[in-house]
């Protein structure tokens, strides 16, 4: 099988960000080197991601056509079911490219495994062109879990790691909760959901400062309280965190967290006269308002995202 078009994800180098900012490369390494910073460092990331992509470009080139985009433009860039989407950078970018791909297999690679971990990247350049070479008539792919919003005015979001739901500035977020049989008005920090595959990011974070606390409380080991691992990234369900709610006489602190599920959703109506916002993944600049008397209602997506896997 042939697909349409090899499209090449990429996110623009911190090195042409920190150039913006000093107006000049030589300017960046002078002032940073001032403050025992080292711009040289972000040069040589470019340089490896750039080097990345022009190999694997140059090989896709030789098989079908190649679009090659930064993450922004994503959410405006026409998907058809047989392309085959190449992310190029760390896992955050596998993250992104997931909430739009649907079930479009990505091929996640590692541009520099000596500096990046790469959990959702199991291919290095050598071994991503070899397998363009070689490409397989069906992927061998990992299903991956996406959670899915829906606001009461029609409007969805996806993601592949996390939703906050609260205040863009981070102050209280104000809002009504449902869950099961229970509802509540909180006033928190906002609202985590995470996936499974999310559940070794921000869901991490937020467990274990809580865990860590308890068990400076109570005196309880912390390796005794450690929240049992999802078994997997295709696991049917997600979890709800609220984060720091305050008990007072509007609002309540007693359902801040669960399962969510296809028949058990969580429905949150804002509160917030300003500043209410919902977004996915950490991107912040997608974000969605969330003014009051907006609901949102989230479930697991009935699409699973799909990464190729290596052949062992």
């Amino acid at each position: 099988m042939i697909p349409s078009r090899f499209i090449l994800i990429t996110r623009r180098p911190r090195a042409s960000t920190i150039r913006d900012a000093y107006a000049s490369a030589r300017l960046a390494s002078f002032i940073m080197g001032e403050q025992g910073e080292s711009y040289e460092e972000y040069e040589r990331e470019e340089r490896k991601l750039k080097e990345a992509a022009f190999r694997i470009k140059s090989v896709a080139a030789e098989l079908g056509p190649v679009l090659e985009i930064e993450r922004n433009l994503l959410p405006s860039t026409p998907l058809g079911r047989h392309d085959v989407l190449i992310a190029i950078g760390q896992d955050g970018l596998v993250a992104n490219t997931l909430r739009y791909s649907a079930d479009i297999p990505i091929l996640g690679v590692n541009p520099d495994p000596d500096s990046y971990e790469g959990t959702l990247l199991p291919f290095d350049v050598g071994s991503a062109i070899r397998y363009l070479k070689c490409r397989p008539a069906r992927e061998h792919c990992e299903e991956v879990t996406l959670a899915e919003g829906i606001f009461s005015n029609g409007a969805k979001i996806k993601a592949a790691n996390d939703i906050f739901i609260g205040k863009s500035d981070h102050s209280s977020s104000l809002y009504k909760i449902r869950h099961r049989e229970e509802m509540e008005h909180h006033s928190s920090s906002g609202i985590i959901v995470s996936t499974p595959m999310g559940a070794t990011g921000w869901q991490r974070s937020i467990l274990e400062g809580s865990l860590r606390i308890l068990s400076a409380v109570t005196g309880t080991p912390f390796r005794d309280i450690q929240e049992k691992e999802p078994t997997g990234k295709s696991e049917n369900r997600l979890r709800f965190w609220v984060r720091e709610p305050w008990q007072s006489l509007k609002s309540q602190s007693s359902l801040v967290s669960g399962t969510i599920t296809a028949g058990t959703p969580l429905l949150v109506t804002s509160e917030m006269g300003e500043g209410g916002t919902v977004f996915a993944d950490g991107m912040q600049a997608d974000s969605f308002a969330f003014p009051a008397g907006e609901s949102l209602q989230i479930t697991p997506s009935a699409t699973k995202g799909r990464l190729i896997l290596k052949y062992s």
